[in-house]
């Protein structure tokens, strides 16, 4: 998958993009890591380069790759082209970070929040510092549910009882809080990280200390 910045242009759906997208030479996707995750399945079928300009909230992908939020006029033709890897999850891909359990939570309290009017001003005011909010949040308010799973790698195998598992496919997630440092999204490697606290206070103290470094 190739990425880079050019003129700003929006999709309104997958749906409206899966139609005719083989047809296309290239793809502007003027959002942020939602916009992007919803459009990949279409794009990688098609093998098209994609235009990021980074609309989002934390805009991860386009922080790692030092992108703008916007250009000049007359610099709005110019491109910086990379190759990326694509992880996949229960066949849905991601170029960023997945999560399974907690961070989930995260993110769909987030989107629902997003979506009342009533906490616009407040949005605006936390900027991308929403997801930190949201870490917070289900941490301490909120039970969290355990997960037994089974990992396998190079041969190995695990047992592990957690709330959360991050799958990272670059070191920052929610444009603030740095999970995996050293990650990179081009090098064939991401980086699977269990945590086994299953209390929030803890968990959110075991992050903290992760984004510390």
């Amino acid at each position: 998958m190739t990425t880079g910045l050019y003129k700003v242009w929006k999709w309104p759906t997958p749906a409206c993009l899966s139609g005719f997208v083989f047809l296309l030479e290239d793809v502007v996707v003027s959002g942020g890591d939602g916009t992007l995750c919803r459009l990949l399945p279409e794009l990688l079928d098609a093998d098209v380069p994609v235009r990021l300009v980074p609309a989002g909230t934390a805009n991860d992908l386009a922080a790692e790759m030092k992108l703008p939020r916007s250009l000049p006029s007359e610099r709005r033709e110019e491109t910086r082209e990379a190759r990326l890897d694509v992880v996949r999850a229960s066949g849905r891909p991601f170029t960023t970070v997945g999560y399974l359990g907690f961070g989930s939570h995260v993110v769909r309290l987030v989107n629902e929040f997003r979506r009342w009017a009533c906490t616009r001003p407040l949005q605006q005011l936390l900027g991308k510092y929403i997801y930190a909010l949201g870490v917070a949040w289900v941490a301490l308010l909120r039970r969290l549910p355990v997960y037994r799973l089974r990992l396998e790698s190079d041969g190995r195998q695990w047992e592990v009882e957690t709330p959360l598992v991050v799958a990272a496919n670059q070191p920052t997630v929610g444009g603030t809080m740095t999970l995996a440092r050293g990650t990179r999204n081009d090098d064939g490697v991401f980086r699977v990280l269990v945590f086994p606290q299953r209390r929030g206070l803890e968990l959110l103290r075991a992050i903290a200390a992760l984004c510390r470094g």
